[in-house]
């Protein structure tokens, strides 16, 4: 299965963990949840950059197992820098970039073994921007050549195995914008081409014929919509999604388990102009729109993981009091709201990864801690009842 995750900026961060189990004892963490409870999210703080001279945030998560998790973002500066940490089952530490990449944020990570993981993001030279794939070989991150067009970003990486991994972003001329999809096949990355006019955000895959992308367009001057392709094994194609209510609308990330279980999450604003939150399940024929729990005042899902069928996680932030983290835990049957602890308001999740049942993370960003670094995790969610499809 291929996860991937785009984040959005904000300006300082927040890595949530599912479970219970303090600091000094990892081990806890993997354990089973208690039947049909869902294990709190814990903090597991990240030391500050005593080298950092500007805010940072973290933007992208990935991991293989409870003692190998990747995260990535960026310093914010001018222009940004790229930010990397991993975690290894007991700490998160910074892990240095490739030499002059100063001016080269992440938004992405992908983890395929302890010695095999991608990073994605873009090239900032202030008149155009072009695309980076960075690549782990178990000891050093180094930056692989990807093709270049006149100015290219790259949002979303997600690997279905070490010799089979795509990334995602959009490329644009003088004349529009349009999805960039590009594909490693253990050698290199070559473009290959994708229909119409979008911006994709998140990449999932099933199989290596089985493939999601997800991002948005312009509608008109104002709007836009939700945008999904599909890949066959041969060709991208545009698969029609029903469009959120309001003018502009989102879809922000995809995660699936089977090619007849894949989820969408992403936003809209409406005629108050406040975010709401969508989420969309495919069946195998297509995608239907399904319920959220409400919560008042605007809200949104930014990015979702599934570990199986009944056990799906979407995170991102609610606005009801000052911004707050929202994860949200689908059980087969609904979807409901998981409280997440938050340091303060002006807090908001962007990406999550269940690796596992068991070991789940998300990270984010916060405006108002001491230190800007700050994670949590979550042993995840026990199911009682068999899983149903869900409807709208």
């Amino acid at each position: 299965m291929l996860r991937a995750r785009k984040g959005i900026a904000l300006i300082s961060l927040l890595v949530l963990v599912i479970g219970v189990g303090g600091l000094d004892h990892p081990e806890a963490w993997a354990e089973a949840s208690a039947p049909g409870r869902c294990s709190p999210w814990r903090v597991a703080p990240v030391p500050p950059d005593p080298d950092a001279t500007f805010t940072s945030q973290l933007l992208g998560v990935s991991g293989t197992s409870f003692r190998d998790v990747w995260a990535v973002g960026q310093y914010l500066g001018a222009p940004s820098a790229p930010l990397i940490v991993h975690w290894d089952g007991t700490a998160w530490s910074f892990v240095e970039a490739p030499s002059g990449t100063d001016e080269r944020p992440l938004y992405g990570v992908a983890a395929v073994s302890p010695t095999d993981a991608w990073a994605v993001g873009w090239i900032d030279n202030f008149v155009s921007n072009h695309s980076l794939a960075m690549h782990w070989d178990g000891q050093s991150w180094s930056v692989v050549s990807t093709p270049k067009a006149p100015s290219d970003r790259l949002f979303g990486v997600g690997a279905l195995s070490s010799s089979d991994v795509w990334a995602v972003g959009y490329w644009s001329d003088q004349y529009g914008v349009y999805p960039l999809t590009m594909h490693w096949d253990g050698a290199g990355w070559t473009h290959v081409p994708a229909p119409g006019v979008a911006v994709l955000y998140g990449v999932a895959g099933i199989e290596p014929d089985d493939v999601w992308a997800v991002g948005y367009r312009s509608d008109n001057i104002f709007g836009s919509i939700p945008v999904t392709l599909h890949w066959d094994g041969s060709a991208w194609a545009e698969v029609p999604a029903p469009d959120p209510p309001g003018d502009v609308a989102f879809a922000e990330s995809v995660s699936g388990v089977a090619s007849d279980d894949v989820w969408m999450v992403g936003l809209f604003q409406g005629g108050s102009h406040n975010s709401q939150p969508f989420v969309q399940h495919w069946d195998g024929i297509r995608w239907r729109p399904v319920r959220t729990p409400f919560i008042p005042g605007g809200n949104s899902l930014l990015g979702v993981s599934a570990a199986g069928p009944d056990d799906v996680w979407a995170v991102g932030w609610q606005d009801s009091t000052g911004s707050k983290v929202l994860t949200e835990h689908w059980d087969g049957s609904r979807w409901r709201v998981v409280p997440a602890p938050a340091p303060g308001d002006q807090t908001g999740l962007f990406a999550v990864d269940a690796i596992s049942p068991a070991n789940v993370w998300a990270v984010g960003s916060h405006l108002e801690s001491e230190s800007d670094l700050f994670s949590v995790h979550s042993r995840g969610c026990s199911i009682e009842s068999s899983p149903r499809r869900p409807s709208a």
